[in-house]
């Protein structure tokens, strides 16, 4: 009888390997187990703009493509609309040219305000991505590169810029695996003291990111949604947990949230039952779907101008609380109008090479000073001059008061040295003025030069002057 026992034992530590079909030690895609509503909104026969396209949802989580319909096309994701009820967060998500997700940022929906957080996703050659966080002053279009790192096509991620430890050391490398948790922090565990400061400089990629190839852009699908999903959760939010996680920066608690979410739905499990129920979908306007996990209400909506909420249909329970939103127009017009970001809103940002940015203000109306920049090699910017061989360009010419005028370098900058100066041109009858000079780099470097002038004072007056070494800058 003993022996019996024995083999018994040694045969269920062999069948031990599996329960109820779960292998130990080896990840599983997250089940869902749920309801999820499917919604596709046709698009019309007349060209629209920044509509509703294809949304998946439960009360508490949604997933929404808006984009652009042409003749009876979907023609084009802009934005991917993500919500999570629990969190009181909804995150936005802004398209490039070619349907890939570029920008990604937080709204509370309490205070109907965008959150400082912002990431930009460059896509490179090869399916590689630089990921950048910037705390980010939307209202004055203000913000700071934080962090910089790579995202590879395997979605391992590597830190090429930290600002939260020392903006002097720009090549320190970290590499994280894919997995939430996998990687090793090689910083203290203790919290960084980081006080972003502000700049404004122009984004290097938004033309690309503006562009529009037609030839990739018409006749996108729910499946593509789905694929632009997963790239976002892959190469965007999970990637942004997992540095900030290494780095311990202030965004951690809300991005990691959200890749949480993401891996609890945007799994392998729902792209194949989308697949499956976007087949059925050709053929019927209104069905249900009964998934391996999931089950799916599905239905297409022709005309949307008219719609109520219709119990929940169209959105989670977040936005159901905002009060004057009776219809679903109401509902994504008041999305629109919180979440939108426009190319003013971000042609402010710097990668981690820094840029140079010179601003000249003044305190008095109807009066023209000017700004002067003189490069490492002696060329000098200003009204008549505008632009150098070095790349550097005035923004504006203020003649009228207050200002700002601004002269700019955001690429390929030349080491050396940089002299500023201030002119009082007219009107030979104005009052004299306090102008303010603020010199920043978009990588936490910020000072501030103040002074008089008045007309009496022809010549150009010198305020600062700076050297720049790689991304630093130096002021003499």
């Amino acid at each position: 009888m003993k022996n019996i026992l024995i083999l018994l034992l040694a045969l269920s530590m062999l069948c031990g390997c599996k329960k109820d079909g779960k292998t130990p030690g080896v990840p599983e895609e997250p089940v869902v187990n749920d309801t999820l509503a499917v919604n596709y909104y046709k698009p019309s026969v007349t060209t629209e703009t920044d509509v509703p396209q294809f949304t998946i949802k439960n009360n508490k989580v949604q997933f929404t493509a808006l984009g652009s319909n042409e003749n009876g096309r979907y023609k084009k994701i802009n934005q991917i609309y993500i919500s999570d009820a629990d969190s009181k967060t909804e995150w936005v998500s802004l398209l490039n040219g070619l349907n890939q997700p570029e920008f990604f940022y937080a709204v509370n929906t309490d205070t109907k305000e965008k959150l400082p957080e912002l990431y930009w996703m460059e896509h490179k050659d090869g399916g590689t991505v630089i990921l950048r966080y910037y705390k980010y002053d939307w209202t004055n279009r203000l913000g700071t590169l934080v962090y910089e790192a790579d995202v590879d096509v395997n979605n391992e991620v590597r830190v090429l810029f930290d600002n939260t430890v020392n903006a002097s050391a720009p090549n320190t490398t970290s590499s994280i695996r894919s997995s939430r948790g996998a990687g090793t922090a090689v910083r203290s565990s203790e919290k960084s003291a980081f006080s972003p400061k502000s700049f404004p400089s122009p984004v290097l990629a938004f033309e690309r990111f503006s562009s529009t190839d037609d030839d990739t852009s018409v006749d996108v699908d729910i499946n593509d949604f789905m694929a632009e999903l997963k790239k976002l959760k892959e190469q965007g939010i999970k990637a942004s947990c997992r540095v900030s996680s290494l780095l311990n920066t202030a965004d951690r608690g809300l991005v990691c949230k959200l890749a949480d979410v993401l891996d609890r739905y945007v799994n392998a499990q729902l792209f194949n039952e989308v697949a499956r129920l976007d087949e059925q979908q050709r053929s019927s306007d209104l069905f249900d779907f009964q998934g391996d996990d999931n089950d799916y209400t599905v239905q297409s909506f022709v005309n949307f101008e008219g719609l109520s909420n219709l119990g929940e249909r169209h959105f989670n329970s977040i936005r159901s609380a905002i009060p004057d939103i009776g219809s679903f127009r109401d509902w994504f017009t008041s999305l629109l109008a919180t979440s939108n970001a426009t190319v003013d809103d971000l042609d402010d940002l710097s990668d981690s090479n820094g840029v140079i940015q010179v601003g000249l203000s003044w305190d008095t109306d109807q009066t023209d000073i000017d700004l002067h920049v003189t490069d490492p090699s002696g060329e000098e910017i200003f009204f008549s001059h505008p632009n150098s061989a070095s790349g550097g360009y005035l923004d504006r010419d203020d003649t009228d008061g207050f200002g700002p005028e601004n002269i700019y370098w955001i690429s390929d900058i030349p080491d050396g040295t940089y002299k500023v100066h201030v002119v009082y041109y007219g009107p030979s009858t104005g009052p004299a003025t306090n102008y303010t000079i603020k010199v920043i780099n978009g990588l936490g470097v910020s000072r501030n030069f103040t002074g008089s002038l008045s007309f009496d004072i022809r010549n150009a007056v010198p305020v600062t002057s700076f050297t720049k070494r790689g991304n630093q800058l130096t002021f003499n």
